[in-house]
């Protein structure tokens, strides 16, 4: 704690400041960002929500960890702050957390320096930071392989629904197959969404609907019976309410029911699974890996082929197993 007490007062003498307390810098600033009053694209409520749980959630919040570390005002939020947070959180946190994290503090600081209840020279600081690496392993590494079509087509005999009364969640979990989509996207699907003429799926990242990644992408080279498979989905959503939470639920009893068969679901118990083996499956049928990077929605081919592509069975045929002899005798 003594470190931290001697921390930030070369920063403070530098420019006048006007001292805040924590909580009202946060709050000034999520006040701010869901009005669009900062640079940049206005955003959805739904992040607004994201930087607020990153911000003052009570298990991992900068303002819990502000106090913890009796840091309570502006004029104590600096790039050692926010670079100790971050190794705070790494022992627990993935990757991808702590990369919203540290965005979510550099906005921050960013608006203290405008505010000017910080340094500039703070802002400039929290702007070199790098996110430590995450001692939690990635979520979506596939060591375990990913799933074939024929095991997938066992999945999805598992989720048929036993009642009158149940919803054809299997019905949604083929249609994430065959389209690479997030849970969270396949839930969303919209006809306006569809683009049969051009055989694209078009995802959008707007008011209605925003992408993990905040970004609209395209997943072109869609089959017709993806497009009917679409088109149905999008009818019993119009009949039923499907729910992400209630999608995974089905994917888990599915998983129980095969494992009561003794014919036990071997890869990762999400359905992200589903998403990995469209992955593969498209690398398999020979489409290239920048394409299929893009279909997911990744900003790097690096995450595609190191978190999304595994062995499957059918990689244990011959790429000639379909093609006649070459040369003649």
């Amino acid at each position: 704690m003594e470190v931290y007490a001697s921390l930030g007062s070369a920063h403070a003498n530098a420019l006048p400041v006007t001292a805040v307390t924590i909580e009202k810098l946060v709050e000034d600033f999520l006040e701010a960002f869901a009005a669009g009053e900062l640079p940049g694209r206005a955003p959805t409520r739904s992040t607004v929500s994201l930087y607020r749980a990153l911000l003052c959630g009570k298990r991992g919040g900068l303002i819990g960890f502000a106090h913890a570390t009796q840091r309570t005002v502006s004029t104590k939020v600096d790039a050692i702050l926010v670079r100790r947070w971050l190794e705070h959180e790494a022992r627990r946190a993935s990757r991808e957390t702590l990369r919203l994290r540290l965005i979510a503090a550099r906005r921050l600081v960013e608006f203290a320096a405008a505010r000017r209840h910080v340094p500039t020279e703070v802002r400039d600081d929290v702007r070199e930071l790098r996110a430590p690496t995450a001692a939690r392993a990635p979520r979506h590494t596939r060591t375990e392989g990913v799933a074939d079509i024929n095991t997938i087509r066992m999945l999805l005999g598992a989720m048929r629904p036993r009642r009158r009364v149940g919803l054809p969640y299997h019905r949604v979990a083929e249609l994430q197959f065959r389209l690479g989509l997030r849970r969270s996207e396949v839930i969303a699907l919209d006809a306006r969404w569809l683009d049969e003429k051009r055989g694209q799926v078009r995802v959008p990242s707007d008011d209605d609907f925003e992408t993990k990644t905040h970004q609209a992408r395209v997943i072109d080279g869609v089959d017709t019976a993806t497009f009917a498979l679409a088109r149905e989905v999008i009818a019993i959503k119009a009949r039923n309410r499907l729910t992400v939470s209630a999608y995974r639920e089905a994917f888990d009893r599915a998983c129980q029911r095969l494992a009561t068969a003794g014919t036990p679901w071997p890869f990762s118990r999400k359905t992200h699974a589903l998403r990995a083996a469209y992955a593969t499956a498209s690398r398999i049928a020979g489409v290239p890996l920048s394409i299929v990077a893009l279909r997911l929605g990744h900003a790097s081919e690096r995450t595609t082929e190191r978190h999304y592509l595994g062995p499957t069975a059918q990689q244990q045929v011959s790429p000639f197993a379909q093609v006649p002899r070459l040369s003649t005798t």
